[in-house]
């Protein structure tokens, strides 16, 4: 990371499923890489809009699970 970053500033990394679970985000920022599901990824979405912070990589994070079809264990 570069010295510009701040501290409040998250990465989305990517998305992990595992067959038989639904799927998870991973989100990165300074203190490490943590794993959100849907529902959590909505709450930190609702608190960061509170306190006027950007949710951008939770909100690119939760469309792409939210395009995730669980019928077919696949996105669509």
């Amino acid at each position: 990371m570069s010295a510009s970053v701040e501290l409040n500033d998250v990465e989305f990394v990517g998305v992990y499923v595992v067959p038989g679970e639904p799927p998870v985000a991973a989100l990165r920022d300074l203190a490490g890489t943590q794993l959100y599901d849907r529902q959590g990824l909505t709450w930190r979405i609702q608190e960061k809009r509170k306190v006027g912070r950007s949710a951008k990589a939770e909100e690119q994070a939760l469309s792409i699970i939210n395009q995730y079809d669980e019928s077919n264990n696949g996105f669509s």
